[in-house]
């Protein structure tokens, strides 16, 4: 819960949550408490969690990439998301690949 203001501002542009909900609208605050309650249980009872992406060169928070459950399998499935300033720099990419490894 320390990093909801981070999550707030992540999640609260709504070209970033286009894809992530059904609505693909901006969180609100009160949402992203809800997602990340319901992130941390899901950490908890199946070790699947999401993560920062930071920038190596300056610790620079640029998004979060991790697992999460996908509701019609119940099968895992690797997710992410980025400021869009860092879209098409292959942050996602590498991301995607550490968490596969």
């Amino acid at each position: 819960m320390d990093q909801l203001s981070d999550l707030v501002r992540l999640h609260g542009d709504p070209a970033i949550t286009r894809y992530l909900t059904v609505e693909g609208s901006a969180w609100s605050e009160a949402q992203a408490v809800a997602e990340l309650t319901e992130w941390i249980a899901l950490f908890d009872t199946r070790r699947l969690g999401k993560l920062w992406v930071t920038r190596k060169s300056d610790g620079a928070m640029i998004g979060r990439a991790g697992f999460s459950i996908y509701p019609p399998t119940g099968e895992p499935e690797l997710g992410y998301a980025l400021f869009t300033v860092y879209h098409g720099q292959g942050y996602a990419t590498e991301a995607a690949m550490g968490l596969r490894d």
